[in-house]
């Protein structure tokens, strides 16, 4: 493109005083030279203004032969002392030399503000754009889409294997091994090696590093001994790359990875101020891979520690038969505060428990692990269930991160076919009898944990036939845009037309509540209640 303009401006040089010439013959009759001379300062100052420094000397050249030409008595002749002596044709030169300098000097300051301007809106765009979800290799493509056309053609973003692993540490010694996990390209064939190729470091990526590929050298020193890969030359020159740049990732004095950038023969090669920008865009990058590897390693840690407490299975006990859903949340914030527990009672009672520490992260994780440890040690005290819970209000109030907690209480007394339900703060539980209605147990809710003033009264159902009591949090039942209490009735309508044992209703109140509160655990306890044949209408 740059080079047909110069092109379309030498032609403009060579051919406009002539044309100007050619217009003002039958006029030069009536004007004197020193009009005729200014029409020609004109169309050299035109031509000029292109920004080109040969274009206005080759235009002030053109307009001094042809004003000796057609100008200058004898007409139509060329004289080569007048040629040079003319005053008018020093003039003409030293003008087009002149405005020409100013012109080139305007155009490359213009140019330099334009690529500092479209450099300036290129990181704001990398803010913005990098870094909207915390997952790394989705940030790293993020990157790639940000970089391409814009500031290179091809690129590769490549990370160092623990980033990509739930959990995984990073060393500040240096990065060893690589993964490559986003390409972006101009063209859909990019000649690098594909994603999910391993690739070893030549060395420690502590800067970036700038090289070119001549045809028939392969990749120059600088890049096969400074930058931290190489591709495949001949792939290179054949799809015409022949300028890159190695950017580090690094983040708190971590090295995360590398990003290389390349451009075709058909752009400028990169310069020195390319690669300080380059070494920009990769730390703009770098905070928000960085903050996505911190929350997967947090999530990672709450998941574990959860995982760790939380029932895997729930154990045989007499007349009941139980069954459990425990879905994270999808948020920024991590893992919620949700927990349960089914707990085996003196005199063959049986303890549900359902509970959500508030907050996201490790400290609710942690909150969640002291408040079930505290009602399994306070089960075990043989503790009626309403001081079951002014204890562990006690106890939250006592506890970082446990402050507002609430649970949900239900204690299962086969011998006398009778179910106690108490409850801090927590939506009430569904009751559903074989075969029938869904209805919602009325509960005096009472105040959240940790608050030093919970008082509640339990309330007592009498079972008389095989009956399912549903506990569950209120990730399956919040929602910013309505009431909870319609949550509850849609979740109560999906628990009465739910069949199957109670693991197959568990997944399908679990999928039928699957685009609600995202931003939530999602925990659901099921218990199904058998009383004794006594007890039982005949």
């Amino acid at each position: 493109m740059r080079k047909r303009r110069r092109w379309g401006a030498a032609i403009c040089a060579l051919l406009g005083p002539l044309l100007a010439g050619i217009l003002l013959v039958p006029f030069r009759t009536y004007f004197s030279s020193v009009g005729e001379a200014l029409v020609m300062v004109a169309v050299v100052v035109a031509v000029a203004a292109s920004g080109y420094r040969a274009i206005g000397i080759l235009a002030a050249l053109s307009a001094a032969v042809w004003f000796d030409f057609f100008f200058t008595p004898p007409w139509g002749q060329l004289e080569t002392n007048k040629l040079y002596d003319s005053q008018t044709s020093a003039l003409l030169l030293i003008i087009g030399a002149a405005v020409s300098q100013m012109a080139a000097r305007g155009r490359f300051q213009w140019r330099k503000a334009e690529k500092a301007r479209s450099k300036l809106e290129l990181l704001y765009d990398t803010s913005v754009a990098v870094g909207s979800t915390l997952d790394v290799t989705r940030t790293a493509r993020e990157l790639a889409r940000v970089a391409v056309p814009r500031f290179a053609d091809f690129v590769a973003v490549d990370l160092a294997t623990p980033l990509l692993e739930d959990g995984g540490a990073l060393t500040t010694d240096g990065a060893t091994r690589l993964r490559r996990v986003a390409i972006g390209g101009i063209r859909g064939d990019p000649p690098l090696y594909p994603e999910g190729t391993t690739i070893p470091v030549r060395r420690p990526l502590d800067q970036a590093v700038r090289g070119a590929i001549a045809p028939g050298s392969g990749l120059p020193p600088t890049v096969t001994e400074q930058g931290h890969c190489s591709e495949p030359p001949d792939r290179l020159l054949a799809h015409g790359l022949r300028s890159c740049i190695s950017a580090p990732l690094r983040a708190r004095g971590t090295p995360l990875g590398a990003v290389t950038f390349w451009r075709t023969s058909e752009r400028e090669p990169f310069d020195d101020e390319d690669r300080c920008f380059a070494e920009e865009l990769c730390t703009k990058a770098s905070l928000a891979i960085d903050n996505a590897h911190r929350y997967t390693r947090e999530r990672a840690v709450s998941l574990t520690l959860q995982r760790s407490v939380l029932p895997q299975h729930i154990p045989d006990q007499p007349a009941v038969e139980g069954a459990f859903c425990y879905l994270p949340a999808d948020t920024q914030a991590g893992v919620g505060g949700d927990w349960f527990d089914v707990i085996r009672r003196p005199s063959g009672r049986v303890g549900l428990i359902v509970g959500d520490a508030m907050g996201h992260g490790p400290e609710a994780a942690v909150a969640m692990i002291q408040l079930r440890t505290a009602v399994r040690t306070l089960a075990a005290l043989d503790t009626e269930p309403q001081e079951l819970l002014r204890h562990l209000d006690a106890l939250a109030a006592d506890t970082p991160g446990a402050s507002f907690a609430t649970c949900l209480y239900a204690e299962w007394d086969p011998a006398a076919a009778t179910c106690t339900l108490i409850a801090a703060g927590h939506p009430p539980p569904l009751l559903r009898v074989r075969g029938g209605r869904t209805s919602v147990v009325p509960l005096g809710a009472g105040l959240p944990l940790g608050l030093g003033s919970w008082a509640a009264e339990p309330t007592v159902l009498r079972v008389t036939a095989p009956t399912l009591l549903l506990l569950y949090t209120d990730g399956l039942v919040e929602s910013r845009h309505e009431d909870i209490d319609i949550g509850i009735l849609r979740l109560a309508q999906l628990f009465t037309t739910a069949q199957g044992s109670p693991q197959a209703v568990c997944d399908s109140l679990l999928r039928g509540t699957a685009g609600r509160s995202p931003a939530d655990d999602r925990t659901l306890l099921l218990a199904e209640f058998t009383p004794p044949a006594g007890d039982q209408p005949g």
